[in-house]
């Protein structure tokens, strides 16, 4: 099922959400559609957040509470449709 969503963000705020949840979009379009999936790729692919407090942030992530990530979750992905 695919559905299209258009939102106009009223700030930057809501545009960093807004492209939070499209990148964790892509990454359950790549087949990592679990919570463990997702944070355990990242993981291999970002040495800097395997630990501890790396794994919280991504956990909130992937909770829509943490969106200081998509920068480096998008070298990820693009890193992984490349491969």
């Amino acid at each position: 099922m695919k559905k299209s969503i258009e939102i106009t963000a009223v700030d930057d705020e809501m545009a960093n959400r807004a492209y939070a949840l499209w990148l964790l979009n892509e990454f359950r379009a790549l087949g990592f559609e679990s919570r463990k999936a997702f944070v355990n790729v990242v993981m291999d692919y970002l040495p800097e957040l395997n630990s501890f407090q790396g794994g919280c942030r991504l956990n909130n992530f992937w909770a829509s509470r943490e969106f200081g990530l998509s920068e480096e979750l998008e070298k990820v992905l693009e890193h992984l449709k490349n491969s």
